[in-house]
């Protein structure tokens, strides 16, 4: 485990300090663009597409009788489980994979997170 964490912290090293020199007048380099918006999809990723779903499919659907809003809530938590796993297997993939650069850095789930 200890030469795991020394690999991806010397990856760490060489991936982004060569990036963060490169770039002038408070600009983001790519690869911490993309470690941000991991570590973000990691930790509120699941909670905020449950929430925002759940909210969504209540205020479009759920408003005319106490079943269609309990089916509505019902089917935008399932939904937004469905998508928050996405978003927190996507927050993994850019997390670990941050400074090798495919796609230019694109999220794999759009948006990039709701916050």
């Amino acid at each position: 485990m200890r030469k795991l964490v020394a690999v991806w912290m010397l990856g760490l090293v060489v991936g982004v300090v060569p990036q963060a020199f490169a770039y002038e007048d408070n600009e983001m380099p790519p690869g911490i663009e993309k470690f941000t918006r991991g570590v973000v999809n990691i930790a509120v990723g699941a909670p905020e597409e449950v929430i925002t779903h759940t909210i969504g499919a209540t205020t479009e659907y759920g408003e005319d009788t106490l079943g269609g809003f309990v089916g509505s809530a019902a089917g935008g938590m399932f939904i937004g489980l469905f998508w928050g796993v996405a978003r927190v297997g996507s927050g993994i993939v850019d997390f670990f994979t941050f400074p090798i650069p495919f796609n230019d850095n694109q999220p794999l789930v759009e948006p990039d997170h709701h916050i």
